[in-house]
């Protein structure tokens, strides 16, 4: 008890932290790259020369095929830690949403 004021692990809990922090980057940077030819696709398509709304798009497509099956092998693999897996989802949200926006306007 007389060492136990001395001994912090501080630095080992900024090291976890950071591992973290990297490794949710990291899945969001994957998640990123597989939608990534769906959004560089919506910059091709000639917005004016559509005469009316159909189904569901290529591109929109699969954007929502690869969400739906990254996001939930991602929450089964993070299923101890809510924290980590709503994390991962604000960093996906604040990377993709202002892309997809930006490729609409």
């Amino acid at each position: 008890e007389a060492y136990a004021e001395k001994i912090s692990f501080n630095s080992e809990m900024e090291l976890f932290s950071n591992t973290i922090t990297t490794c949710l980057q990291s899945l969001v940077a994957h998640l990123d790259s597989l939608c990534e030819p769906a959004l560089s696709a919506m910059l091709k398509v000639n917005w004016s020369t559509l005469d009316s709304v159909g189904d569901q798009s290529a591109y929109t497509t699969s954007i929502t095929t690869h969400l739906a099956a990254t996001v939930p092998a991602v929450r089964d693999l993070l299923h101890n830690s809510r924290k980590y897996f709503t994390n991962y989802c604000l960093k996906f949200a604040n990377s993709f949403i202002p892309r997809y926006v930006n490729q609409i306007y």
